[in-house]
């Protein structure tokens, strides 16, 4: 009986996905998935943009193991993700321009530190965009103020990547990459040699094939027609 009822799912996983099919080739339905991965049919290839990139990424860039700019591809594996951190009362100089978080608004703006009031700890912000009212704080209730290229409150500032070549001593180079730089930018992803390894039951941990499952998949990914029993 546990069977039957396998099989049974199988036809009907069939069925749908014929129908699936025949909808996205005619532009009746949309592909949407949180890894944020657009298949580019001109190159063949898998892409994201900078802002979207993880740790365990792997990226094709056109900089070789000792930073310097190359004719081919290598690449790098997105190794740490360094978050945006509000600057202390230390760091702020008066006549600089920042960003600050403004909660009303949900976003950080840029302002311009204008004078600091040291014996009643009042910090004055002319504002620079129209509409945005100037600031003034005392230390105790300051927003969060950040470096002026800052555009994303407590978000991802850069990008540590690292090239999956050694150089010569054995090491490998880092770079960091600001994401107010390369957030628009869009990245060739390197899945290297992909090939189904199983195709039931939780994924294997590989660092050589392309997981396409969830943790945890049920039965088998888009195989059309196939019926598999629970033996």
């Amino acid at each position: 009986m546990q069977g039957f009822v396998e099989i049974t799912i199988k036809d009907l996983e069939s069925l749908l996905h014929t129908e699936v099919s025949r909808l996205w080739s005619k532009g009746l339905v949309s592909v949407s998935a949180d890894s944020k991965a657009k298949f580019d049919r001109e190159q063949n290839c898998l892409t994201k943009l900078g802002m979207h990139l993880k740790v365990n990424d792997s990226i094709s860039r056109r900089i070789d193991e000792y930073g310097n700019r190359s004719d081919r591809d290598y690449i790098w594996k997105v190794i740490d993700m360094i978050y945006a951190q509000p600057l202390g009362l230390e760091d702020l100089r008066v006549d600089n321009e920042y960003g600050v978080y403004l909660r009303q608004q949900g976003s950080i703006l840029p302002f311009r530190l204008t004078k600091v009031c040291l014996r009643s700890r009042l910090y004055f912000f002319e504002s620079q965009s129209e509409g945005i009212e100037n600031l003034k704080v005392d230390a105790k209730n300051l927003p969060s103020v950040y470096t002026k290229e800052t555009k994303n409150h407590a978000g991802v500032r850069a990008l540590l990547v690292q090239c999956t070549k050694s150089r010569k001593n054995g090491s490998n180079l880092c770079q960091e990459l600001l994401m107010s730089e390369i957030g628009d930018t869009k990245f060739t992803l390197d899945v290297g040699n992909c090939h189904v390894v199983e195709a039931t039951g939780k994924p294997q941990n590989s660092d050589v094939h392309f997981q396409v499952t969830t943790t945890e998949p049920y039965g088998v990914l888009c195989m059309q027609g196939l019926k598999v029993n629970c033996g």
